[in-house]
């Protein structure tokens, strides 16, 4: 807003305002990593005073006169943890926490995680209010943080910081770092934001991260959403009439009169600002028009689906979910990113090297970047050698499973995740997909009719349940993972 009215002042009060920082980073020890458009991200390593830095810094610009911008507030967080440096950059899961800590801080505050608040020196006359603990944005465990309070600070009073706590919400905690999917979850929040929008369905083969990518994204528009943002889990219901109960049950909402489910929850819902989040829908299906039906009687609820297939809703928006990408580029791969992730969990001083680097690439490779699969593959590093799981994968799937009981039976091997697949085709798709895997690589139209003897029909519906990917240059392709399936 202040851009906009004041583009001009706007311009010169940044450039004092990034001067201003910088000398107080530099002043306190500091050593400024990067600039983030209209901030800083700054390190502060042995001797350094990063919350004497973050008092004299509020303090200072609180006192610069801004002119016709008014009023210019600044936001802080400090956090401590160990990071991974790769050339003048720092990367890793306490670099993201610290954005995300940021996230939740409203101008003129300072935030003070746990960690940090055990290591960093205090300045004289500092106190560190306890704000409690508080879900982030990225879903892990909540963090206990700390508003500092300091004669010199100008504010002193704050609304509810902006985690998810401060929304109502069921979204699970995480136990890993959520890797990539930036582009991804940026295209949902800005169809969410639409207002012809009103749902939105992930649509991906089995185990490509659809709802992990679902979880994040309601994350992060959680502020868009004030009546709460809700995950509802379908994959239990046998029957597509149950969804109106699972949904129910998901919001905390109880059924009180003998009108139909729909209808009662279409009520509760009519002037609710809330996103479902509506998850595995492909095996109910029929349950769709009902779907469509109450999303029209709740004009402010949205929908976010995951599923195999489309939902084929009048003003849903597609977003095809593919594996993560593994060819090497700039910097290290999303799927190289979460191989060395989860081999870490197991063996955690798993480390990419020069022996290992091309083999991880191929293990991503083989499994076409699926995501469940790169974590199931990377779960056998504390038996076998990358180069032993690269020739394991080269022979099949069974070694892409795992004994953990903490997820659900159908994602403890990649065999399961097909199979589930598998069943909801009908006699002609599971004949045509048979056809199509004969196929060494990609295939055009003709060749699949011509060759494979499968119809337009066919070809369509297998892609539309995610089973063949729809290439540039009219051309088609089997997952080289299912092929082998």
């Amino acid at each position: 807003r202040l851009w906009q009215q004041h583009g001009e002042a706007m311009a010169r009060a940044l450039s004092r305002h990034d001067a201003l920082v910088q000398a107080h980073i530099q002043r306190h020890g500091g050593k400024v990593v990067k600039h983030t458009g209209d901030g800083f991200f700054a390190v502060f390593e042995e001797g350094g005073n990063p919350l004497g830095c973050a008092i004299h810094t509020q303090s200072s610009l609180a006192k610069q006169d801004w002119g016709e911008v008014g009023e210019l507030r600044i936001r802080i967080a400090i956090h401590a943890g160990e990071a991974e440096k790769r050339g003048e950059d720092y990367f890793g899961a306490e670099v993201n926490r610290t954005a995300r800590i940021l996230s939740t801080a409203w101008g003129g505050q300072i935030l003070v995680s746990q960690q940090a608040k055990e290591c960093v020196h205090m300045p004289p006359h500092t106190t560190l209010e306890d704000l409690g603990t508080h879900r982030l944005k990225d879903l892990e465990a909540p963090q206990r943080l700390y508003l500092v309070r300091h004669p010199r600070l100008p504010l002193t009073e704050f609304p509810a910081l902006r985690s998810l706590s401060a929304r109502p919400n069921n979204l699970p905690p995480q136990s890993t770092v959520f890797v990539g999917r930036q582009e991804e979850m940026r295209t949902i929040k800005e169809r969410l934001q639409l207002p012809a929008c009103r749902l939105v369905t992930l649509v991906g083969p089995g185990g490509i991260g659809k709802t992990r990518l679902a979880l994040q994204s309601a994350a992060s528009v959680i502020e868009d959403f004030p009546d709460g943002v809700f995950l509802v889990e379908l994959a239990p219901l046998q029957e597509p009439h149950w969804i109106f109960h699972a949904i129910a049950q998901a919001i905390g909402f109880t059924f009180y009169s003998t009108e139909s489910p729909e209808a009662q929850l279409a009520h509760y819902l009519a002037d609710k600002r809330i996103l479902l989040v509506l998850d595995n829908f492909e095996h109910i299906i029929p349950a769709a028009p009902a779907i469509g039906k109450l999303l029209k009687t709740a004009p402010q609820c949205r929908a976010l689906c995951t599923s195999r297939q489309p939902l084929h809703l009048d003003g849903e928006y597609l977003l095809p979910v593919s594996g993560l990408a593994w060819d090497a580029g700039q910097g290290i791969p999303d799927a190289w990113q979460l191989f060395v992730q989860s081999a870490r969990r197991i063996r955690p001083e798993f480390e990419i090297s020069e022996h290992n680097q091309p083999y991880i690439a191929e293990i991503c490779r083989l499994v076409d970047g699926i995501p469940l699969a790169i974590e199931l593959a990377a779960s056998w590093v504390h038996t076998l050698s990358c180069a032993q799981i690269v020739e394991e994968l080269q022979k099949g799937l069974d070694i892409i499973t795992t004994n953990r009981q903490d997820i659900p039976e159908r994602h403890r091997s990649l065999r399961h995740v097909f199979e589930y697949s598998w069943a909801l085709l009908t006699p002609e798709e599971r004949t045509a997909l048979q056809a199509l895997s004969a196929f060494p690589s990609e295939f055009t139209l003709q060749a699949a009719r011509q060759g494979a003897g499968v119809s337009v029909s066919l070809l369509a519906s297998l892609v539309e349940k995610s089973l063949v990917r729809k290439l540039p240059a009219e051309r088609y392709q089997v997952l080289s993972v299912l092929q082998r399936y």
